[in-house]
């Protein structure tokens, strides 16, 4: 069964104020605190976007390469980047290569009209994006099944000017992103005993 999370809402106005707490995903163990030190049970990890998901669900022998772009923007080279980075893992580019393999199924994000002012322009709206995912070893056995995940906040216009309402959509869209790939990467924390490369790897 599909396990979606909604993890944050925030108040409207800029400068937005965080109403509730992030959530844990049900059932997982090993969760930690924001801030706290993270460690993993794999070194190697393969991250597909949507776009490469399609060609998996082709069939893949295991050799195909996808590339693990950390640049240009956008959630799935975030989380590359953070990982890569931060947490000194490995990507690999073929599933023979990786220990674990996150596959970004869909990446959604929805902008909901609200409330109105009396001449008919949007004064508050909401911001949705949606995440879904599953995580798997290389030789397909499930380690989390489909999850979503989905962060909302709510934005009131700005009455300056609407250049400034969209500088502030795009700079909360950017915070939703790394909100999400923060919970991604404590998820690929929780997982246990994740077991070696047992293909043989290529060159």
């Amino acid at each position: 069964m599909n396990r979606r999370q909604t993890l944050q809402r925030l108040a409207p106005l800029a400068g937005l104020a965080l109403l509730g707490a992030s959530m844990g995903l049900s059932g997982c163990t090993g969760w930690r605190v924001r801030g706290g030190a993270l460690s993993f049970d794999f070194q190697s990890i393969m991250i597909l976007s949507p776009e490469q998901q399609v060609n998996i669900d082709r069939g893949d022998p295991g050799t195909t390469r996808y590339p693990q772009v950390t640049s240009g923007g956008g959630l799935v080279p975030r989380l590359r980047q953070e990982l890569r980075a931060r947490h000194k893992k490995t990507l690999v580019e073929t599933i023979l290569q990786a220990q674990v393999v996150l596959k970004i199924k869909r990446i959604e994000t929805r902008k909901l009209a609200l409330s109105f002012t009396s001449a008919g322009q949007v004064r508050e709206f909401e911001l949705r994006m949606e995440l879904d995912y599953s995580i798997e070893d290389n030789n397909g056995r499930i380690l989390t099944p489909d999850a979503s995940l989905e962060v909302v906040r709510t934005l009131a216009t700005l009455e300056t000017t609407t250049l400034a309402t969209s500088n502030e959509e795009a700079s909360q869209l950017a915070s939703m992103e790394v909100f999400l790939v923060q919970q991604i990467i404590r998820q690929l924390a929780a997982l246990r005993n994740a077991p070696p490369s047992t293909r043989p790897q290529t060159p």
